[in-house]
């Protein structure tokens, strides 16, 4: 099948997935390990690859654990992934 982020036109840069770890503490964003470990838990194809089908992956998690379903991995997001 077709990968995830392909022909989508969105780059490495990016800011859809917010996780903490960066620089004193303030949000970076996700390297692709991270985006597999989050496909992975939403049920989306592990590519490493945060396209379209990952973002609807994305909401439809959100939605299912009574997050605002935005598509984006934000703080909230990221706790609810990481009990």
């Amino acid at each position: 099948g077709a990968q995830d982020g392909a022909g989508e036109g969105r780059g490495g840069s990016d800011v859809l997935l917010e996780v903490p770890g960066g620089a004193e503490g303030h949000a970076r964003v996700a390297d692709r390990a991270q985006i597999k470990r989050i496909q992975a838990k939403v049920g989306a194809a592990t590519d490493g690859l945060f396209g379209d089908r990952t973002a609807a992956a994305v909401a439809k998690w959100q939605k299912a654990h009574k997050l605002a379903a935005d598509s984006k991995v934000g703080p909230a997001t990221w706790a609810a992934l990481n009990p």
